[in-house]
């Protein structure tokens, strides 16, 4: 056999024992995913609300409009409200989703420790929502999420009852994840709205400096560009006006409002006024 013939060989044998490999990865892959697959059947699904941090770009924004079904094709983690979750807060968007076949497999993650995760498998496919109607209050409260919250009935009424206008509300339990939406492709969409409103308490035990929370959200608002009107609703208003001056030196700041009555919220939040 000639060199030239020698090499030839050499190389085809190579490449039949590449591709036999590859096939036997693949095989031991699909083997794999299968057992898995079906081991997680047997957890019992996880009904409520979940959070999971992604990035997303222009084009794949085109995907995530209101109506429109997602299909995610991986395996897709995600934590059960968002709170513990330590990873991947650098990415750009925040999607909060109400899981109804979502596996809580806390028992068997390696990340117990940090987050309480629940893990969508392949295909799982996604109605999107999003808070981007006419009407659009961002509401962060550090209960907010919580059954017996005492504000939720003014959001119940805005968005259900009947009112002259259908707001949609954008839930959120912190700074943190406030700025994180209005700074994503979603919120910058509400940038030079006048139908967008803000309404946040003052105090939040989930944040470091928790007594001005509020005042410190709404001062990294203005900061972003966002003009809109924000009203802190609070059983403290002078001291809410105390610590709007210490952060903007003035107490009294176009387009934001302090009021611990009731009427005053609810008419924000239903756009009846100023």
């Amino acid at each position: 056999m000639s060199m030239e013939a020698n090499v030839v060989a050499r190389r085809s044998l190579k490449q039949d024992q590449l591709n036999s490999e590859e096939a036997k990865v693949d095989s031991n892959a699909a083997m794999i995913m299968y057992y898995l697959i079906k081991g997680l059947s047997h957890i019992a699904f996880y009904w409520g609300v979940v959070t999971r941090y992604v990035e997303l770009t222009d084009k794949d924004l085109q995907d995530y409009k209101p109506g429109e079904i997602v299909t995610w094709l991986q395996f897709s983690s995600s934590d059960k409200g968002g709170k513990n979750l330590q990873w991947f807060q650098e990415r750009n968007t925040i999607l909060t989703i109400a899981s109804l076949t979502g596996r809580s497999i806390i028992d068997f993650s390696n990340c117990d420790q940090e987050e309480d995760e629940v893990l969508f498998l392949p295909h799982s496919s996604f109605l999107i929502e999003l808070g981007l109607c006419q009407y659009v209050v961002l509401w962060v409260d550090d209960n907010i999420f919580d059954e017996k919250w005492e504000n939720k009935k003014h959001m119940e009424q805005a968005s259900t009852l009947g009112t002259r206008v259908n707001v949609h509300f954008i839930p959120k339990s912190n700074t943190e994840s406030a700025l994180a939406f209005l700074r994503s492709e979603f919120g910058q969409r509400l940038k030079y709205s006048n139908t967008f409103r803000i309404v946040t308490d003052m105090k939040r035990a989930n944040e470091s400096d928790s007594s001005t929370a509020g005042a410190r959200l709404i001062y990294k608002v203005r900061k972003l560009g966002f003009t809109q009107s924000c009203l802190i609703f609070t059983g403290h208003e002078e001291s809410a006006y105390e610590k709007l001056e210490q952060l903007f030196g003035n107490r009294k700041i176009d387009g934001i409002k302090v009021t611990q009555n009731q009427y005053d919220l609810e008419d924000f939040v239903i756009f009846n006024g100023n």
